[in-house]
């Protein structure tokens, strides 16, 4: 079996080829719905039953659940792809092309708006605004349980698709119980998640050692733009050590047969952080 979703299937991108034919269609959002459909034709002829893994999908078991999105949401998600990638009116830029100049901006040094400042066990800087691409908020979240510890995926999702996972949680009193391992949203970006939510999810500040954060980062990172630093003292605060990939294969385990592994090091805690305003 293959967890996946199917775009093309969906109303929003059914109309694509011809849609990208008459240059209404953004090119990076063309060719993802053709790898799309060049995976799921690979993974059919070969045998694989896709499914898509919308809320409520939960294996044979019941140890792994998909807790979003909802099919309705990732349908709203599309319409909102399609909506970026249209042509632009003349004379103004698609949103795209806006993004492109934003980043060439960026590099050029012109763009950053931001300022230095200190934070400590209760002094934090991560904003309650969220903002991420709509790609990313059809990211599929899910929960594994397994021995007794409870392991939340969220891909690159963000706060607006995170939050009714947190309630979903908190009803079912996962969250009383815990979550012991956290993967942390779309590579620790500082958009994907806010004070609140992580006080929904994780808890507030504390002292006492809650669980293991695992972030997403490049090997080649000479700026560290991953994971934020406002993220990370985030989790620290809320009783989480945060592990970073960093390009290295790391392991998540208890109980495990000896194999000669070594511990990982933790990200430190960042007295100082980048503040910005965007």
């Amino acid at each position: 079996m293959l967890l996946m979703h199917k775009p093309s299937s969906h109303t929003a991108f059914q109309w694509r080829k011809t849609a990208f034919a008459h240059g209404s269609l953004d090119e990076f959002v063309a060719k993802s719905l053709d790898e799309s459909d060049a995976l799921q034709g690979l993974a059919e002829r070969r045998g694989v039953h896709v499914v898509e893994p919308f809320e409520g999908w939960q294996s044979q078991d019941g140890a792994l659940r998909v807790l979003g999105p909802s099919r309705r949401y990732y349908e709203a998600v599309l319409e909102e792809m399609r909506s970026s990638g249209s042509a632009a009116l003349p004379g103004t830029m698609s949103a795209r092309e806006a993004s492109l100049a934003h980043a060439i901006e960026k590099a050029a040094g012109t763009s950053l708006n931001f300022e230095t400042d200190l934070e400590d066990a209760v002094t934090e800087h991560l904003s309650e605004r969220s903002v991420v691409e709509p790609s990313n908020s059809s990211s599929v979240v899910c929960l594994l349980e397994v021995a007794g510890k409870r392991l939340l995926f969220t891909g690159d999702a963000g706060e607006e698709a995170l939050r009714p996972v947190a309630g979903q949680l908190r009803r079912e009193g996962v969250l009383e119980r815990g979550l012991n391992f956290v993967q942390i949203p779309h590579h620790g970006s500082r958009k994907n998640v806010t004070p609140s939510l992580l006080n929904e999810l994780l808890g507030g500040f504390t002292d006492a050692h809650r669980g293991t954060a695992f972030v997403s980062v490049p090997a080649r990172n000479p700026k560290r733009q991953f994971p934020s630093k406002q993220v990370t003292n985030a989790f620290i605060r809320r009783g989480y050590r945060v592990v970073a990939t960093a390009g290295s294969d790391k392991r998540h385990f208890r109980n495990a047969t000896p194999r000669g592994w070594g511990k990982a090091a933790e990200v430190e805690f960042e007295p100082v952080v980048e503040v910005f305003y965007d």
